[in-house]
């Protein structure tokens, strides 16, 4: 078994070797967690994984000096105070057709995944990501999905969200339906996905499209990841970084007119104009007018450079990578502010020297 997500539920504090060789050694923390669930199932106690900062391998323990909160968490206040209330979740779901409400104990999830994912789709580690942002947020949904087990007792919908609970180390509401035929899985999760496009819609924003790829863009930015351009995130957490920056709609109206002008995308438009916004409005305004119209400017001007680059890549067979795209424009953007001039604008993305993504400044 290959570990999924290695962060740590509880860690030891004594320093050098494993303080307890003695102890069983796990490779990840699903495999320890999945054998605590065991344990505990079969002689009735509470055993909690740990990551050991002596040997750096997973042990578990029932005499933690910390435990984790496993009271049922998600977004409502009102399913909470309901699940409170909900049995725990059966470390075997049965075999007979049955639905209904449980609190879902890591341990638990991890077993499940460990031990009844037996036949499923390959794990996305970027799905699990998703789940467990939200999760670490607060922004844990119950919105009546479910997981899912056949009548041979396998698990055949949830092990992202399973997976992402065991990393997390939280107990969720859930619902669990057992005793479904296997071939149920043949028409598991094959219809049309509601994107965050479709939820912006249906809020009644506009120019959703565009919208959701800056907001997404804006998010990759913040987290770090922008080289990605693409990761496992929830419309949950999308929806929170638009009311966290609101200013992104702004953003998308300048994109749009940037695009009708020259070939640029739109998500890097817009990810460039929200970061160059908050820098110096007027200098954000200056900058996409003579962009989007070509005026006013110098032979050697860092906009010039820049409208020519991307006019010309948009008549190439390959075009340049969006992040490569967005580089080129933080650096005009750069140029541009500290008033020079430059001959050739580049960007080296790859090879055994590539440069950093710039800060805009």
């Amino acid at each position: 078994m290959t570990a999924i997500i290695d962060t740590p539920a509880i860690t030891t504090d004594e320093p050098g070797a494993c303080p307890d060789p003695g102890k069983k050694v796990f490779a990840n923390q699903i495999e320890a967690m999945a054998f605590a669930a065991e344990y505990d199932d079969n002689h009735g106690t509470d055993t909690v994984a740990y990551k050991c900062s002596g040997c750096n391998a997973w042990h578990n323990t029932s005499t933690p000096k910390t435990r984790p909160d496993t009271s049922p968490k998600s977004s409502s206040p009102r399913i909470n105070a309901e699940a409170a209330n909900w049995p725990a979740a059966p470390l075997r779901p049965g075999t007979d057709l049955g639905v209904g409400c449980y609190v879902l104990h890591p341990n638990t999830a991890a077993y499940w995944v460990a031990n009844l994912n037996i036949h499923n789709r390959n794990l996305r580690t970027s799905g699990v990501s998703g789940y467990a942002i939200d999760i670490h947020t607060g922004g844990w949904d119950f919105n009546g999905d479910t997981i899912r087990f056949d009548t041979d007792g396998a698990m055949f919908d949830g092990q992202h969200r399973c997976s992402a609970i065991a990393a997390e180390g939280v107990s969720v509401p859930v619902i669990l339906v057992t005793g479904l035929e296997p071939v149920a899985q043949d028409t598991t999760d094959t219809g049309m996905r509601r994107t965050f496009a479709d939820t912006l819609k249906l809020a009644g924003e506009t120019d959703v499209s565009n919208l959701a790829a800056v907001t997404m863009a804006a998010f990759l930015w913040k987290t770090g990841q922008i080289r990605r351009l693409r990761t496992g995130v929830s419309v949950r957490m999308l929806q929170k970084v638009l009311r966290d920056y609101p200013e992104l709609r702004d953003a998308v109206h300048v994109a749009t007119r940037v695009r009708k002008a020259i070939p640029m995308q739109n998500s890097v438009a817009g990810l460039a104009s929200w970061l160059f916004a908050q820098i110096d409005q007027d200098d954000h305004d200056d900058f996409f007018n003579k962009l989007a119209t070509g005026t006013d400017l110098g032979e050697n001007s860092p906009i010039r450079r820049l409208r020519e680059r991307l006019i010309s890549d948009s008549k190439a067979k390959t075009h340049l990578p969006r992040v490569e795209v967005l580089a080129l424009t933080i650096k005009a953007w750069n140029f541009y502010r500290a008033g020079e001039e430059v001959r050739i604008l580049k960007f080296i993305s790859g090879g055994r020297s590539p440069e950093a993504m710039p800060e805009p400044r």
